[in-house]
């Protein structure tokens, strides 16, 4: 190719270039300002029913008459009730046994599926004495966590 084409195009993208940078740096849209000196574009200030104006902090007699407006109420629509002693001891039990996780002892190791939100025990071998050492071990730490909580697996 000659010269004269290499400068066509260095001429073109250097106008495309410099319209380019005009197109971002003029802002599209003017602010138009009012009489009060604010400036309304989009999106406007929100007001709360007793101010003039949002620019315009409350007096204390406006304060005070949007308070007694407002009553505190008693009743939230939401009933306290406490939970069964079954219920908070499961809780308690399967945080503290999510916290020690993973545990490996010699016979079985337990790890926490969160899918399925239970426990997962990998039984080593024999897989008779283990399942009883699990059995033993689960009953005396954590007897609230149902045996449907905890899924066997053989290793």
């Amino acid at each position: 190719m000659n010269k004269q084409n290499f400068r066509i195009y260095y001429i073109v993208a250097g106008v495309l270039g410099i319209l380019f940078i005009i197109l971002l740096l003029v802002p599209t849209k003017k602010q138009q300002t009012t009489e009060s000196g604010l400036i309304t574009s989009f999106p406007t200030p929100t007001s709360f029913g007793f101010y003039k104006t949002a620019r315009e902090s409350p007096t204390p007699s406006e304060t005070s008459s949007a308070s007694a407006l407002i009553s505190p109420v008693d009743f939230t629509g939401v009933q306290e009730e406490t939970l069964p002693k079954e219920t908070s001891d499961l809780i308690t039990q399967k945080q503290a046994l999510k916290k020690k996780l993973p545990i490996q002892e010699t016979s079985f190791t337990i790890s926490f599926n969160y899918n399925n939100d239970s426990f997962v025990v990998v039984l080593k071998e024999p897989k008779a004495e283990s399942q009883e050492s699990f059995e033993q071990w689960r009953s005396s730490n954590y007897p609230a966590i149902p045996a449907n909580r905890f899924i066997i697996i053989d290793d």
